[in-house]
């Protein structure tokens, strides 16, 4: 079963929401915003004096979304004293409201479902990013998870519109961190999750001979070459992921390696084995795995790299072997 990780800072318990102007003006437009942020009818309006406050209940939550005044209103859970609660699609919905703004309201609405919610507060993200198991056991999991679709296509709508940018937006927000990992893990499952031409294996497991040869190149021996060699062009795959973008191929191969510079490696290594199959296992790609169901004007790197490299020769430059 997977394990929740919580990402070093808990999601708020309740966050206030950014309205159009911050301001509520009636009980009907109070309505309204619980509605459009939270999907709940259930609301308090009250005016005391000249001061109007608008508060969406959530099932045990009083949520103040807004003001004739900037407030925000925010809880702080200590890690020691209480459970961590997995935030509700209400309180997802809010706080990408309030990290995006409201005329990303519809988009926001349409990527964060029940099933974004239910996936979300089940998926270990700490199996995803750190080394706990060999490529062949990490691939063979993560390639059948049902959530990942869901995932990539919540990510993809919001990277469609133009609100989630994670070249110029905060990631320590443990939401955005999230965001941003599911929309790596779209990279790896689109190049792990290819299936070799000759055995019909996930791709990604040849990533676990070339860990070891990183790791320690005494311990190769030809096995491990033909391991590599046999699955057939899924070490090409693996080359060109790694071009794209050395994320997808960790946390197996540092990014501070050359996947080129790698693979040549293996190759002259495998060759004084007498196993001579590697260059050749990475001449080509294998037909990259489809996930979720992207949009076709989808701007995903890893949604290009499908169209670009299915089946198109590559260039591994090893001169020590010439």
């Amino acid at each position: 079963m997977m394990r929740l990780l919580v990402l070093g800072l808990a999601f708020v318990g309740f966050v206030a929401a950014t309205c159009p102007d911050n301001t509520v003006t009636s009980e009907e437009h109070c309505r309204d915003l619980c509605v459009a942020i939270h999907s709940t009818t259930d609301i308090s309006f009250t005016v005391t004096h000249s001061t109007k406050e608008c508060h969406c209940i959530v099932g045990e939550l009083d949520i103040q979304v807004c003001t004739t005044t900037t407030t925000t209103t925010t809880t702080t859970a200590s890690p020691t004293t209480s459970p961590y609660v997995p935030p509700t699609r209400a309180e997802i919905r809010a706080e990408l409201v309030d990290l995006f703004g409201w005329p990303c309201i519809e988009s926001i609405n349409s990527a964060i479902t029940d099933n974004y919610t239910d996936c979300s507060a089940d998926f270990d993200t700490d199996d995803h990013t750190e080394l706990e198991s060999t490529a062949w056991d990490y691939f063979n999991d993560l390639c059948v998870d049902r959530c990942i679709p869901i995932f990539v296509n919540s990510v993809n709508i919001l990277l469609e519109s133009n609100c989630f940018r994670p070249n110029e937006q905060d990631l320590t927000n443990p939401l955005l961190f999230r965001l941003n990992l599911f929309k790596i893990l779209e990279g790896k499952v689109t190049m792990g999750c290819a299936l070799a031409s000759t055995t019909g294996d996930y791709c990604g497991g040849v990533l676990t001979p070339l860990t070891s040869f990183v790791q320690n190149s005494s311990q190769i021996r030809r096995n491990h070459c033909e391991a590599v060699s046999d699955r057939g062009y899924c070490l090409g795959t693996i080359l060109r992921a790694g071009e794209e973008n050395m994320d997808w191929l960790k946390p197996f191969i540092p990014s501070s390696h050359s996947i080129s510079s790698v693979i040549c490696d293996f190759a002259s290594h495998c060759r004084q084995l007498d196993e001579d199959g590697i260059l050749n296992a990475a001449a080509f790609t294998e037909e990259l795995a489809a996930v979720g169901a992207t949009p076709a004007a989808s701007t995903s790197s890893a949604t290009a790299l499908l169209a670009a490299t299915t089946m198109i020769a590559t260039t591994v430059a090893c001169t020590l072997l010439f």
